[in-house]
C-alpha cells in the first residue's frame, strides 16, 4: 500500500475514532457518580451475599467494610465455595463479633454450573432480604454505599443496580489491563440510548457489585438462568431488561473500590476467560469491535511515519480519551501513557480467547477448568 494510501485511510479512520470520541462525552456527563446518602429508619432489609472461594488475602477488609456500613437492616451471607484456605475461619471470627454475619457451606459443584453462579444461587435460596446485593469478596465499600446504592435503586424504580468500582491498580501488568474495562464501557456503550431503549444487548454490569429487588431476581431466574456463564453478570443485566424491568448503572468511585488482579498472568488468564464470551458468543461482533479498536487505537501508531497530521490528530485524540476517563475514574495517570501498550495487550488477549472459545480447551480459573466459552452456557470439566 502507497504512503498516500495509508494517510487516505488514516483520515478515513478518524471518522469512527471521533464517534467513539462523542460516545465517551455523552457517558461521562450521564455516567454519573452516587452522592453519600444516609438511609432512613424504614429502609427496606437487604441481603449482602458475597460467594468465597480462597480468598483469605481480602475476605476480611471485605467483610470488615460490610459489617461498618451506615444502614439499619441488613445481613451477610458468605459461601463458602470449597475453599482451601483460611477463608472459613476468618469467616466465622466475623460472625462471632457480629450477629449479622453468617457462613454457608457450598454444596458440590453440578456439572453445568460456574462456581461463582452455583455459588451465588446458593446464597440467593437463603436470603431473607427485600433486596439482594451480590458483592466479591475482593470489594471494599464506603461506610455510606450500600444506603447511596439503595437510594439509587428505590429513586430509579430499578429491578438492579450495578456500581463499577473504583478499580485499584498497582503492578504494570495491572495498570496494563485492568482500565480497559472501563475504556470500552464508556467508549461503547451509549448509555443514554441504553436508557431510553429496552433493548438486551445495549445492557452493562458489574459483577463486583449488582444490587437486585428480590422480586426482580426471582422474575429472571436468578443465577439458575445463567447457570453455566463466564460473565454472568452481563447475561444478568440482559435478562433483566428483556423481562421489562429496569436497569441501571452507576459510577462507584469514591463509594466502592476492588483490585481484582495482582499480576499480569492473573488479568491475563481473567480477561482470557472472559473476553469473548462477553460477546454472547457473537464472532461477528468480536471481531467487528476488535477491528474498531486496531484500526482506532494502534493504526495511528503503526503508520505515524507516512500518516502525518492524521495520525498525529487520531493519537492526540486517543490518548485525550484516555486522560478523561483517567481523572473522572481516579486512575493512575501512567496508564495513560501505557494507552498503545494497553490497546496491543487487549489484542492479544482478545486472540487468546477467541481461541479457548474455538478450540475446545478448557479455561482453568480458581482451580476449575471451564469447558468451551463460546457461548452462554460452557459445560464444566469435572
Amino acid at each position: 500500500m502507497s504512503a498516500s494510501a495509508l494517510a487516505a485511510l488514516q483520515i478515513a479512520l478518524l471518522f469512527p475514532l471521533a464517534a467513539l470520541a462523542g460516545v465517551l462525552a455523552d457517558n461521562l456527563s450521564h455516567f454519573r457518580r452516587l452522592p453519600p446518602i444516609k438511609a432512613p429508619p424504614d429502609a427496606p432489609r437487604v441481603s449482602v451475599l458475597v460467594p468465597a472461594r480462597n480468598e483469605a488475602a481480602v475476605l476480611d477488609a471485605c467483610l470488615g467494610s460490610l459489617r461498618a456500613q451506615h444502614y439499619p437492616s441488613f445481613e451477610i451471607q458468605v459461601l463458602d465455595d470449597a475453599s482451601t484456605d483460611e477463608t472459613p475461619r476468618i469467616v466465622r471470627r466475623h460472625a462471632a463479633a457480629d450477629p449479622r454475619v453468617r457462613l454457608l457451606e457450598g454444596a458440590p459443584l453440578p456439572l453445568g454450573w460456574t462456581g461463582k453462579c452455583y455459588a451465588c444461587h446458593q446464597l440467593s435460596q437463603s436470603a431473607e432480604g427485600d433486596l439482594l446485593l451480590f458483592v466479591d469478596a475482593d470489594v471494599r465499600l464506603a461506610p455510606d454505599a450500600l444506603a447511596s446504592a439503595v437510594s439509587a435503586l428505590v429513586a430509579n424504580e430499578a429491578g438492579l443496580l450495578s456500581l463499577f468500582p473504583e478499580q485499584e491498580t498497582k503492578t504494570l501488568g495491572e495498570r496494563l489491563t485492568v482500565p480497559l474495562l472501563s475504556f470500552i464501557l464508556l467508549c461503547f456503550l451509549p448509555m443514554r440510548l441504553a436508557a431510553q431503549f429496552k433493548l438486551p444487548s445495549l445492557s452493562a454490569a458489574n459483577g463486583q457489585f449488582m444490587l437486585f429487588r428480590k422480586g426482580a431476581y426471582q422474575k429472571i431466574g436468578g443465577h439458575a438462568a445463567v447457570r453455566g456463564a463466564l460473565v454472568e453478570d452481563i447475561q444478568l443485566a440482559r435478562n433483566i431488561k428483556a423481562a421489562g424491568e429496569r436497569l441501571s448503572i452507576a459510577d462507584g468511585t469514591g463509594l466502592v473500590a476492588c483490585r481484582m488482579y495482582r499480576s499480569w498472568k492473573e488479568a491475563y488468564l481473567g480477561f482470557s476467560k472472559n473476553l469473548y464470551p462477553a460477546f454472547g458468543g457473537s464472532a461477528s461482533s468480536f471481531w467487528g469491535a476488535l477491528a474498531m479498536l486496531f484500526g482506532c487505537f494502534m493504526w495511528p501508531w503503526l503508520t505515524l511515519p507516512w500518516g502525518g497530521v492524521a495520525s498525529l490528530a487520531a493519537i492526540a485524540l486517543g490518548l485525550g480519551m484516555r486522560l478523561a476517563i483517567a481523572l473522572r475514574l481516579r486512575q493512575a495517570l501512567l496508564t495513560v501513557v501505557l494507552h498503545p501498550l494497553a490497546m496491543a495487550a487487549l489484542i492479544l488477549i482478545a486472540l487468546r480467547s477467541f481461541a479457548y472459545a474455538r478450540s475446545g480447551r478448557s479455561a482453568p480459573w480458581k482451580g476449575r477448568t471451564y469447558g468451551p466459552a463460546a457461548g452462554s452456557d460452557p459445560t464444566l470439566d469435572p
